[in-house]
């Protein structure tokens, strides 16, 4: 029998493991348990547990959210490569601008600079399944996608989040939603609340829940 193979954020500490929702193995005591890096073991978060069994790995190494998340990363990664570039180019020109005339002996990189390494570090050159094909392939294209979401939140070229209107937060009752767009095609949309002593979170299946967010965010969306 051939042994199906999960998905290797499993086996990374530092990722969210993927897991099955709602499918629970027989060892769970039906607990949300982290990978604590100061303790070195997992910890319960105090959250139900949404799923612990693996997702099965279908491109490599990755399962086919992650393998989709990797896609999107590498479209994405073209133009913000150039985009964090040019920033860091023009850090470097106001750090030279500004030792003119003193003794500085390094100049510090720009937050652009450091984005655009971090992304680099993970990147690989062949072939995307090529690239997952090993477990060492496959955490570094994990970590290279959440690289470039994160640049793409720190360096939005597009859309941004905005308040949703006329609508109150099902926690709190408040209106103080905000509306935060996928960074990567395929991500999920989520709405937050900004009140500060609530915090509350939609998610997808949220939304769905709740007619009147989904339709004004709908009418939101860019094209519409």
């Amino acid at each position: 029998m051939t042994e199906i193979l999960a998905c290797i954020t499993n086996v990374m500490l530092d990722s969210r493991p993927c897991t099955l929702k709602d499918q629970h193995l027989d060892m769970c005591d039906g607990h949300e348990y982290r990978y604590a890096e100061d303790a070195r073991l997992e910890v319960a978060t105090g959250r139900t547990c949404p799923g612990c069994v693996p997702r099965p790995a279908t491109h490599g190494v990755l399962c086919t959210p992650c393998w989709d998340g990797l896609a999107s990363a590498i479209e994405a990664w073209g133009p913000l490569e150039e985009l964090l570039e040019q920033a860091g180019s023009a850090r470097l020109v106001q750090a030279d601008n500004e030792r003119a005339g003193k003794s500085l002996t390094t100049i510090p990189l720009s937050a652009g600079q450091v984005a655009l390494d971090e992304v680099r570090s993970y990147e690989h050159r062949e072939r995307a399944d090529q690239w997952v094909a090993t477990d060492a392939g496959g955490m570094d294209a994990v970590h290279f996608t959440r690289a470039v979401r994160g640049a793409l939140r720190s360096f939005p070229a597009e859309d941004k989040p905005r308040p949703v209107e006329r609508t109150r937060c099902p926690e709190c009752d408040l209106l103080t939603l905000t509306w935060q767009p996928p960074v990567l095609p395929g991500d999920p949309v989520r709405i937050h609340c900004r009140n500060p002593r609530c915090g509350h979170e939609l998610d997808q299946d949220a939304f769905d829940r709740a007619g009147g967010v989904l339709t004004y965010l709908r009418d939101c969306l860019p094209g519409k």
